[in-house]
C-alpha cells in the first residue's frame, strides 16, 4: 500500500500533519477494518493533511509520531475525495492560515499597544505629581 500521504506535501496548515480524532466513535461499519497494530498497539484514527487527501481520516499506529509499523497496519477510513475537493481544500486551508496568522499578529499588537498605553499613563501621574510637588514647594517658600 502506497504510504505517500505520510508527509505534508501540500497545504500549509497550522494543523499540518497527523492529529488524534478521540471523538471517533465505533459504528457498525467499522467491524470489519483492522483494530490492532502488527507491533500490539491499538490504532488510532488520525486525519491526513495532504493536499492529495485534505482532512482525510485513517486509522494507524500510534507510535513514533506519525511513523508506522507498515504498510500492513494502515487503512483508510474515509472514502476518497473528489478532484474538485481536492483542489479546494487546500487553498481555504492556506487562507484560513492567513487569518488566523493575521488574528495573532492583531492580538500581539493589541497587547503591545496596551502595555505602551499603561506606561504613558504611568508617565503622565508621575508628570501631575512632579508638577503638583514643585506648584506646593513654591507656594510655601
Amino acid at each position: 500500500m502506497d504510504n505517500g500521504h505520510l508527509g505534508n506535501t501540500g497545504a500549509a496548515h497550522s494543523h499540518s500533519g497527523y492529529r488524534p480524532n478521540p471523538t471517533h466513535t465505533a459504528s457498525s461499519s467499522d467491524f470489519d477494518t483492522l483494530r490492532i497494530c502488527s507491533c500490539g498497539r491499538e490504532l488510532l484514527v488520525r486525519a491526513s493533511w495532504t493536499s492529495t487527501n485534505p482532512d482525510r481520516r485513517f486509522r494507524g499506529c500510534p507510535g513514533n509520531e506519525g511513523k508506522y509499523c507498515g504498510s500492513e497496519t494502515f487503512q483508510w477510513v474515509d472514502p476518497p475525495m473528489c478532484r474538485r475537493s481536492k483542489e479546494i481544500i487546500p487553498g481555504l486551508l492556506n487562507r484560513l492560515n492567513t487569518y488566523e496568522n493575521a488574528i495573532k499578529l492583531t492580538k500581539e499588537t493589541i497587547a503591545l499597544e496596551r502595555r505602551r498605553r499603561c506606561r504613558l499613563v504611568v508617565l503622565l501621574l508621575l508628570c501631575i505629581f512632579c508638577w503638583a510637588a514643585t506648584l506646593f514647594i513654591a507656594i510655601h517658600i
